[in-house]
């Protein structure tokens, strides 16, 4: 198992070195975490990266997640369609995160 920790302001200008960290991960682990703790904000290039790793996953499962999500980042993911409510849970946003990005793989 592998956690990555995602910190800060983190958008298409990380999206790169982002991806290159996944694809790595992957290739040497067959469970991810993604440490949202020190997540503060979040663009749609990095949901599709996520995205991505979840159709990459394929048949070993899907990422999980610890930590908890800032309220801009629950901003985003309600402006971008992936939870309900910007007032949800972490439990329900992860539970909200795994229907969407599955749907998408």
């Amino acid at each position: 198992m592998a956690t990555i920790e995602l910190k800060g302001n983190l958008s298409v200008s990380n999206a790169e070195k982002l991806h290159k960290t996944l694809i790595q991960t992957l290739q040497q682990n067959n469970t991810i975490t993604l440490d949202v703790s020190g997540l503060e904000d979040i663009d749609v290039s990095i949901l599709q990266l996520i995205s991505s790793l979840y159709s990459s996953m394929g048949q070993k499962g899907k990422p999980s997640f610890s930590g908890s999500f800032s309220s801009l980042v629950k901003k985003r993911l309600y402006i971008c369609g992936i939870i309900p409510d910007p007032n949800m849970d972490d439990k329900s946003i992860v539970s909200a995160i795994d229907d969407k990005m599955g749907e998408a793989s």
